[in-house]
């Protein structure tokens, strides 16, 4: 299966990855954590990131959640979001995953989003670079399984998948 979607150029310091379980979100990572955004920590350090958290919560209740099965309590979501100066954010969806691996949590572990009591103490946690040293690394050199799965034989457990996938890159490239 081939799944087209229409291309716009975004800017990355605005994506962030959603994570809900139980029907809730519960965390927002920056999308690329392997870059730190001056303009991007400003912004989220006036008030750490509570009128984002209220963007994003307020899209995943009213608009994303009701127009998905209800079956689907556990997600992750990729979002778009664009300043609106003192009236918050506007955020557009860009991909809803599965809520665990293949997707990356990206500045969380699995354990922490999956831990019966959250250990942070508000009810949605969001994660972003807040100085160029802590930049989380090794994340851009990830593949996407769909990616692992093709160089594979077809389950991505193939003990020389990595060296097919590599392959298989280096053919792209050229």
């Amino acid at each position: 299966t081939l799944a087209l979607r229409s291309w716009r150029a975004v800017n990355p310091m605005l994506e962030f990855r959603c994570f809900v379980r139980k029907g809730k979100l519960i965390a927002a990572s920056q999308r690329d954590p392997s870059t730190h955004f001056d303009t991007l920590h400003e912004m989220l350090s006036r008030d750490n990131g509570s009128a984002l958290v209220e963007a994003l919560d307020t899209f995943w209740e009213r608009k994303l959640k009701p127009n998905l099965p209800k079956s689907l309590v556990h997600c992750a979501f990729d979002a778009y979001t664009t300043p609106k100066g003192d009236a918050g954010y506007a955020v557009r969806v860009m991909d809803v995953n599965v809520f665990g691996p293949p997707t990356l949590p990206l500045m969380f572990d699995w354990s922490e989003l999956h831990a019966d009591e959250l250990p942070w103490s508000s009810n949605t946690e969001i994660r972003w670079v807040r100085e160029a040293t802590h930049i989380r690394p090794g994340l851009k050199s990830a593949l996407p399984i769909d990616l692992i799965t093709s160089a594979s034989d077809g389950d991505g457990d193939s003990d020389d998948a990595g060296e097919r996938a590599k392959r298989l890159l280096e053919a792209m490239a050229s």
